[in-house]
């Protein structure tokens, strides 16, 4: 785990230092991320290892889990997930890289406390 995320730092740091562009490097991410899960997804079929009609049950389970509400209810989770990802871009270009580390390191273990000290209340 240590190995990837040092590894994935590093190289956003260097696609940071080479674009300067956070907001293109997330999209490419994001893009990447859907092109592989798509062809990943499209191979299973190919190979016949998807059962057709546990995947048309799985298709029919996610469009209603996918309605209004739902998506009102976790909107703005996700926009605070970009957000996070962007600040994280935007403190790769500006700050060092065992800065960025530390301070990712050190947020996890206070984000710990404060759930800790709400959950108990």
């Amino acid at each position: 785990y240590s190995l990837c995320s040092v590894g994935i730092t590093l190289m956003n740091k260097i696609s940071m230092l080479s674009w300067g562009c956070p907001n293109l490097l997330l999209q490419l991410s994001f893009l990447a991320n859907f092109l592989v899960s798509f062809a990943i997804d499209f191979a299973s079929r190919d190979a016949g290892s998807v059962n057709k009609s546990r995947a048309r049950a799985k298709v029919l389970q996610c469009r209603s889990i996918l309605e209004i509400p739902v998506l009102i209810r976790w909107s703005p989770l996700t926009l605070i997930f970009v957000f996070n990802l962007l600040s994280s871009l935007q403190a790769l270009r500006i700050a060092g890289l065992s800065a960025v580390i530390v301070f990712r390191n050190l947020s996890s273990l206070i984000i710990a406390l404060v759930e800790t000290r709400v959950m108990r209340s």
